[in-house]
């Protein structure tokens, strides 16, 4: 997915990371003479038309990081339970991604600030570029003004080479002006295009950011998150952190051991009444069968008076 993102963010600098704007360019205090180009011009036009690199790059390293990040949830929760997904998130990769996403930024500022200021490049296809370009545009003039005069007149002869040469000198350009901000623009196209499809200064940035920042700062520092050697270099208040229950569970085992000391002393007072019945009981007995004893001799004393004659008694 990354490698995808990085074939985007190629296609996206190279269709849309062009601003174009046709203004009136002039050196802030530098004098010139008329016809020449100021080779601040070149930088000052680079920078504006090479603005929304910045946006787009920004946006390509954003979309990378959220990509890696999803990726270590992904993993996470697949090879963890919810509660320990969590806690590692929570106390050690979320905080390390976050830091990773601000060194990405701060080296993205780093490349931009080489492309804020005056370009340079060592390359030689600026050169061979710039070139190419002045020479096809005499050319070209040459080329429109030859094909007319032939039009006019079919056969020429060596007599007519003056003429030619008097035409070609005509259609000098007299505009001084126009003729510094083409040379200008001929400079900044080599710079950006240093062949037809190669370009001096979108190609190496182009390179920088997947390399120097993506690659090197994100996707690169992944393998090391997690691994034996962090874990045994960690802080033990973080280990003891990532490895303790949630402030959810505490509270809630807190509340079961509360009612579990409830149900202890319940139970023990349970366990004193019942020692103290057990002491008891055997008195109760001991009671119960006395009063049954007695009862019962009561009642065999009743019905023998009742089974005695009259005249027995009396005898």
């Amino acid at each position: 997915m990354i490698a995808n993102r990085e074939v985007e963010f190629e296609e996206e600098i190279r269709m849309d990371g062009a601003q174009w704007k046709i203004v009136k360019v002039q050196a802030r205090g530098q004098v010139t003479l008329l016809g020449l180009p100021n080779p601040l011009l070149v930088g000052e036009v680079f920078r504006e038309y090479s603005q929304p690199w910045e946006g787009l790059a920004r946006r390509y390293i954003e979309d990378v990081w959220n990509i890696t990040k999803n990726f270590v949830e992904q993993a996470l929760q697949y090879l963890t339970d919810a509660t320990v997904s969590d806690a590692l998130l929570r106390y050690l990769l979320d905080p390390l991604m976050d830091q990773r996403l601000v060194l990405a930024n701060a080296k993205l500022e780093e490349l931009m600030t080489v492309h804020k200021e005056h370009p340079e490049t060592r390359n030689h296809y600026f050169t061979d570029r710039y070139s190419t370009l002045q020479r096809n545009q005499t050319e070209a003039k040459t080329t429109r003004i030859l094909q007319e005069a032939f039009v006019r007149r079919p056969s020429m002869t060596a007599g007519d080479i003056p003429r030619l040469v008097a035409l070609l000198r005509q259609d000098t350009e007299a505009d001084m002006d126009l003729i510094a901000a083409e040379s200008t623009f001929n400079a900044m196209e080599a710079f950006l295009r240093g062949t037809s499809t190669l370009h001096v200064a979108m190609k190496l940035f182009v390179d920088n950011v997947p390399n120097l920042v993506v690659r090197a700062i994100i996707a690169s520092r992944l393998p090391s998150m997690f691994c034996p050697k962090s874990i045994f270099a960690m802080d033990p208040e973080l280990v003891k952190d990532i490895a303790s229950e949630t402030e959810d569970k505490r509270l809630r085992r807190q509340e079961i051991n509360e009612k579990l000391k409830a149900l202890e002393a319940g139970n023990n007072l349970c366990k004193q009444y019942a020692l103290r019945v057990t002491s008891v009981l055997p008195i109760l007995k001991r009671a119960r069968s006395f009063v049954s004893l007695t009862s019962t001799s009561s009642l065999v004393s009743v019905k023998e008076k009742e089974e005695t004659p009259a005249g027995e008694e009396s005898d």
